[in-house]
């Protein structure tokens, strides 16, 4: 007998090549992490626009009844506020982490800055209610263009921007996250030419701007669909980051311009716009809060800033637990350290051998070879190995597991080092034993509890 699977629906603003994590996830049968009791299925917003897909997943329709989630700008929650009792939105995961648009001109103007795009006649975006035209919109403010907003921004649909663009005058700029199309685009003429990168300002740089959002009572319902779509995304993020060949392949097969994938993708994680792991961070949104405020006639009061920033403790910390846990699931399951981990490890490896120098210069008396042997060589392996288990055993999650782990460390490497003090140094005076003692155990512990802090940037 046939089971029944309940459909869920997946809304996404239109087809972009920036939501490749997701159709990645689809063609790889990533979402197998989801129960057989599921089915999952993507779908376009009406209007295609971040508020269209947004108010789909809110909706009370019986047309929306099978929407669960929405990859659209997290903002959008903000400009929208919260609905009733029944309908709370909830930020799961962030897809993009950067204002991934490239303003494509004729070179008619020199840009530098961001306001510098106020320069050309007309500016082309999308309508209003997407990111696309935020920027647009931030950029007439700060230029302080004479003429009427509706004269210098044109709106049109997602993906024509480009066709609208080749058919306007010199003195007009698109704004688009199309790189597929760009990349043709400026491969087929010479005069066209990527002037500017969004992402690169100070601005618009590490801001969530694409995410997975859902609602309460979805994940209250049914939790193991929403870790099951979360690890799917997570899994897929990892490979397309990677510029793996199926990405690209699948790029090429399914997406207009796909032939421009494989340059596409690598501008794409040249400029980090997919990030290493789908956690919403602080500092991500409170970036997105700030760049929507600047792209308004009248930025936000303080009053609205803090409670723009409070929302994230409402809509999005009490779930980045879920993220983090599913991120080191993933790094597990994938055998790959995360860059925040190997970022570090480059500087702790250093600092592993100056502190056994240190060691070494202070214990530096005769027939001491073995003492020295141990603190260059064994306590480096050990501090390094602990690390290594503690991650792949996830300690770094518990914290009385990683004081315990921690504090074992710590001992065993005191008592090797105090073992060979006493061993091999018969005639070492007993005043200076222990003061060697004290330094070898408060150094111990202090750089093992470093470690950890900053290996898994504990709170």
């Amino acid at each position: 007998m046939t089971i029944k699977k309940t459909k869920v629906q997946i809304v996404e603003v239109d087809e972009f090549f920036l939501y490749l994590p997701l159709y990645f996830a689809k063609d790889q049968g990533f979402f197998g992490f989801v129960p057989d009791k599921y089915e999952i299925e993507i779908i376009k917003s009406k209007k295609k626009t971040d508020n269209s897909a947004y108010e789909m997943l809110m909706g009370t329709s019986d047309d929306y009844s099978d929407i669960m989630f929405a990859i659209c700008d997290p903002i959008t929650v903000l400009n929208k506020g919260l609905k009733g009792k029944f309908k709370e939105p909830i930020i799961l995961a962030s897809l993009i982490t950067n204002y991934a648009f490239w303003a494509v001109n004729h070179q008619t103007h020199k840009v530098i800055m961001l306001k510098d795009l106020g320069k050309f006649e007309k500016i082309i975006c999308y309508e209003p209610g997407t990111t696309s035209y935020a920027v647009a919109k931030r950029i007439y403010h700060d230029a302080n263009v004479k003429k009427p907003i509706e004269d210098f921004i044109v709106t049109v649909q997602p993906n024509s921007e480009l066709t609208r663009f080749t058919e306007a005058k010199p003195g007009t700029v698109v704004i688009s996250p199309d790189l597929l199309g760009i990349d043709a685009l400026v491969g087929r003429k010479e005069s066209y030419n990527i002037e500017f990168a969004i992402g690169t300002t100070e601005e618009y740089g590490d801001a969530v701007i694409t995410a997975l959002i859902s609602r309460q009572e979805i994940l209250n319902n049914h939790r193991e669909l929403v870790r099951g779509v979360l690890k799917a995304l997570q899994k897929s993020l990892l490979h397309v980051r990677r510029n793996e060949e199926d990405v690209v392949d699948l790029a090429e097969q399914t997406l207009r311009d796909g032939e421009r994938a494989m340059g596409a993708l690598k501008t794409a994680n040249d400029y980090n716009v997919f990030p290493e792991s789908i956690e919403t961070k602080r500092s991500h949104w409170e970036r997105a809060v700030k760049a929507i405020s600047l792209s308004r006639n009248k930025t936000f009061s303080e009053y609205e800033l803090c409670e723009s920033f409070s929302m994230y403790d409402k809509v999005v910390k009490p779930y980045c637990h879920m993220a983090k846990e599913i991120f080191h699931e993933t790094c597990i399951d994938e055998r790959i350290v995360p860059n925040a981990l190997q970022e570090v490890s480059t500087v702790r490896f250093w600092k592993k051998y100056i502190f056994a120098f240190v060691w070494m210069a202070i214990s530096v008396v005769p027939f001491l070879y073995f003492k020295l042997l141990i603190q260059f060589i064994i306590i480096p392996i050990v501090i390094g190995s602990t690390e290594a288990l503690a991650y792949y055993f996830k300690l770094h999650e518990h914290r009385p597991l990683r004081m315990i782990a921690n504090i074992m460390v710590s001992l065993f490497i005191i008592t090797i080092c105090s073992f060979a003090l006493y061993i091999k140094e018969p005639f070492f005076p007993d005043h200076i034993k222990y003061w060697y003692f004290i330094i070898i155990a408060f150094g111990t512990f202090t750089y093992t509890f470093t470690i950890f802090q900053k290996a898994y940037k504990l709170e």
